[in-house]
């Protein structure tokens, strides 16, 4: 049975700590990694400490005011947070208090004490190499001369230990998603869900959060569109996927389409009206080298648009009357005369004769026109929002200026290529409103 590899993090001050925990490690069967017994004279220091970090099981990191103070120490110990890697505190002065941020982090890590490290923390940490390598988590786990009884409880405290964990990155996942300040893209919900894809219980807390009507809107757009990333790949069953469609002069009304993924083709001269539209995915619009999908001359009025998703699809000719779009990806980089508009909109009440985007992401990642160059294309040759009511709507990438008109912005995530206080002081409306730059955030006014 291979024994777990222990990363020892400690502040040189306390260098013969270190080695009494060294040599108590490795008297109770774990391999310990300690840079002053293998890093030699001439090695790059600080490659050879994070290979060793990355090639680890877990992280001991022996807690000392001198630790708490080093910054090498705490880089070391996020970086293995940052990883997954199980961390187990030694807490060798009482009166050692780590950041506020890492010690949030830690409240869910198990912390023991100095006396306890020496005489028996090596049985508790074999647990981090059983995280890693769930295959062999019942073999073995307290050694071959232990009974049966024993063995029952060291396979419990491992899965006790996997479920800390695991519980851990889940309070993690939903931090971010109540502390968002942006709606997320479908690749950022993606990202945010690596740590915790393989997490059977999360696809029931996004769920309980994408419909809970306590949180802030955004926080349940972007449960919503972590849920369908989580999902991605695992509910075939439950959606029709058409690779390749050929379709023209159809006309739906008065009925529901959902849950439809198309990939290549061309659906022309649809005609949609009153329409319940749900989950309808549209792949990426054709290439110089491959074929796509197009999307040409469609009338679409007064339909409700749950999470669409447009993929850079070829938009040539479509027209969206009334319609509203809720949780909706819009990648509008191959659109060609596409207009949002509400026709006689009220001046009162939002009723079925306005046009509205709510908790969405448009993006239009086509760039401006090199200096120097002439821009000749108005927008009704690309893209023209008329009388639209966005709400947590974030957009991404170049939208022209005059791509809107008479709308009506409240709480929408801007970059720093639209500007909210010019939009205002074109007449459109603007309640609020957070512009990225960068990495940078802040609000507006």
């Amino acid at each position: 049975m291979l024994k777990p590899k222990l990363f020892l993090s400690y502040a040189r001050h306390d260098l013969a700590a270190a080695d009494s925990l060294f040599a108590a490690l490795q008297r109770q069967r774990c391999l310990v990694w300690m840079d002053r017994h293998e890093i030699l004279a001439g090695d790059d220091f600080v490659r050879g400490l994070q290979a060793e970090l990355s090639r680890s099981d877990g992280l001991v990191f022996l807690l000392t005011e001198a630790a708490a103070a080093s910054s090498w120490c705490l880089a070391e110990l996020h970086t293995a947070l940052a990883r997954g890697l199980q961390v187990i505190v030694v807490r060798k002065d009482e009166s050692a208090r780590l950041p506020e941020a890492l010690a949030r982090w830690l409240r869910d890590v198990q912390t023991i004490s100095w006396s306890q490290a020496l005489a028996d923390l090596g049985p508790q940490i074999e647990g981090a190499r059983r995280k890693r390598q769930r295959r062999w988590m019942l073999r073995g786990i307290v050694g071959a001369a232990a009974g049966g009884a024993v063995a029952v409880a060291g396979a419990a405290a491992v899965g006790s230990i996997n479920r800390i964990d695991d519980e851990r990155k889940r309070q993690h996942l939903r931090a971010a998603l109540i502390e968002a300040q942006v709606t997320w893209s479908f690749g950022e919900a993606e990202a945010r869900l690596q740590p915790v894809r393989n997490d059977p219980r999360v696809d029931e807390m996004l769920s309980e959060m994408s419909i809970d009507a306590a949180l802030e809107p955004r926080t349940r757009t972007n449960a919503w569109q972590a849920l369908l990333a989580v999902r991605r790949g695992r509910q075939t069953e439950r959606r029709m996927h058409l690779p390749s469609i050929e379709w023209s002069q159809g006309r739906l009304a008065d009925a529901v389409w959902a849950n439809v993924s198309y990939g290549k083709g061309r659906i022309a001269g649809l005609e949609a009206v009153r329409m319940r539209m749900a989950g309808l995915v549209f792949g990426p619009g054709p290439t110089n080298a491959e074929e796509g999908l197009t999307l040409e001359g469609w009338r679409v009025r007064d339909c409700d648009a749950w999470f669409l998703r447009l993929d850079r699809t070829q938009l040539l000719d479509v027209e969206f009357v009334n319609c509203k779009f809720r949780g909706a990806q819009l990648d509008l980089g191959a659109a060609a005369g596409v207009r949002f508009l509400s026709k006689a909109a009220s001046q009162v009440f939002l009723g079925p004769d306005v046009c509205i985007v709510e908790d969405s992401h448009l993006l239009q990642p086509r760039p401006p026109a090199s200096p120097g160059v002439l821009d000749l294309a108005t927008a009704e040759h690309e893209v023209l929002f008329e009388g639209v009511q966005f709400m947590r709507v974030r957009f991404d990438g170049h939208f022209k200026h005059d791509a809107f008109r008479n709308c009506h912005f409240s709480d929408c995530t801007f970059n720093a290529g639209l500007d909210p206080a010019r939009l205002a002081a074109a007449g459109h409306g603007v309640e609020g409103a957070v512009v990225l730059d960068g990495k940078a955030v802040r609000k507006w006014p």
